[in-house]
């Protein structure tokens, strides 16, 4: 009832002194299409001060071993492979981003508690504790 009632109304004017915007491109809250790119396999590099807590507590079936990817310097992600087959390509600026539309739509593995997914081995474990650590 609440959608019917609003279809044919103008949209809320923005308030005057606001300011919008749009992070596109290598500054998107989205590097990746859907998602699948943050359940990879993940070493953190030496230097980022990020560890997992625990080896081997994921199940090989909740990685995504379509994607090999590494952090490069600039903080790029740089593929060798992924969800789009063995062609290279580069993540611009993925772990430099001001925030992470976290969206999983194809793959979304079951997790028991935050200390489980700060301590496991994927990516997305690594920016979680990045983000927490600073």
């Amino acid at each position: 009832a609440t959608v019917r009632r609003s279809i044919g109304r103008p949209a809320f004017q923005v308030p005057a002194g606001a300011r919008l915007f749009c992070y596109a491109g290598k500054n998107s809250m989205t590097p990746h299409l859907n998602g699948e790119v943050f359940w990879q396999p993940w070493v953190p590099p030496k230097g980022t001060g990020s560890t997992p807590l625990r080896s081997g507590m994921i199940k090989p079936k909740d990685f995504d071993a379509r994607f090999d990817c590494r952090e490069v310097r600039s903080g790029d992600l740089r593929c060798r492979r992924g969800n789009w087959g063995n062609e290279k390509r580069v993540l611009r600026n993925f772990f430099g981003r001001i925030a992470y539309h976290l969206f999983f739509s194809q793959k979304r593995p079951e997790v028991g508690s935050e200390a489980e997914i700060l301590g496991a081995n994927w990516l997305l474990s690594d920016l979680y504790r990045r983000s927490l650590s600073s």
